[in-house]
């Protein structure tokens, strides 16, 4: 036999006269534990937040208390030590990565490299938005510290990374003196690398692209130093193909002939007497024939 249904339910007219706030009441009544549910996830995730932002603030301000002491310490090996203890302890803060970049300045104010390197490559892989901007001039230091302990290639590979982040906008300084440095830089590791042509490309492409700096004024003479360079290692091998060395024979004795003309008209022969005989005065060379002819008369 099927349930007898209302016909009022059937045509929701129920509450078709009911005020608004009888509408809320019935259904606050007809939905009491959910809502007192959903209330009561809502203050307890309040009250969690709030827990966990005084946590936060006071170990942000903890963080920031040791850092501040750390840096009032004069000696260089404690003040060390005090800021890796920042960063160990208050891992994820400001102050941690503030103390990381005094320690990256120690490392390279002491041209303690062994350490900075390291240390530069984690500040690179942990840039955060807030410091994207700054990451050209980490790339560069990188660069420059790999350029220090002779690793060319990977340095050479940092000063392009760099150029490349400069050329999409992220630097802070002036665009121009620092696509100089840039350019100069690359220029000076081709060289090492024995690539005077991808050299001359780098000095080229400066004074094209920062022309108003100093660096723009070197990068021309270093150009015309390679340019002579060029020239004058051409230069042997086309005097060689003119002048050939000589090989002997007539041509041998003429080139020998014609290379110490003192020393044919030095030789003294057996007609002409000693050395000493050659460099005799006129008078005695015109008294020598008529002695000769006055014996050969007797």
């Amino acid at each position: 036999m099927a349930k007898k249904v209302s016909i009022n339910k059937l045509l929701r007219t129920d509450d078709a006269f009911l005020t608004t706030s009888e509408k809320f009441f019935l259904y606050f009544k007809q939905n009491t534990r959910k809502i007192f549910t959903i209330l009561g996830i809502m203050v307890a995730l309040a009250l969690v937040g709030f827990v966990v932002k005084s946590i936060h603030d006071s170990r942000a301000a903890k963080a920031m208390d040791a850092f501040h002491q750390a840096n009032t310490i004069g000696e260089a090996e404690a003040r060390g030590e005090a800021l890796r203890a920042v960063r160990e302890n208050y891992p994820g803060t400001k102050p941690a990565r503030q103390a990381a970049y005094a320690l990256l300045d120690d490392y390279m104010a002491a041209a303690d490299l062994e350490e900075a390197l390291p240390l530069l490559d984690e500040l690179i892989r942990t840039v955060d938005s807030s410091e994207e901007s700054i990451r050209p001039l980490l790339v560069t230091a990188q660069a420059g510290l790999l350029e220090q302990v002779g690793q060319l290639d990977l340095a050479l590979e940092s000063y392009k990374t760099a150029l490349a982040l400069v050329d999409r906008g992220q630097v802070t300084q002036p665009e121009e003196p620092f696509l100089a440095e840039l350019y100069s830089s690359i220029g000076r590791v081709n060289l090492a690398l024995g690539r005077p042509d991808e050299a001359k490309k780098a000095y080229a492409d400066l004074i094209a692209r920062a022309p108003n700096t100093y660096r723009s004024f070197t990068a021309q003479v270093r150009l015309s130093q390679l340019e002579d360079t060029d020239g004058e290692e051409a230069t042997p091998d086309a005097g060689a193909e003119i002048a050939p060395a000589p090989e002997g024979g007539s041509e041998g004795a003429q080139a020998d002939s014609e290379a110490t003309p003192t020393e044919s008209e030095a030789a003294p022969t057996e007609a002409e007497g000693t050395e000493t005989d050659s460099e005799a005065t006129p008078a005695e060379a015109e008294a020598a024939p008529a002695e000769g002819e006055a014996a050969g008369g007797q």
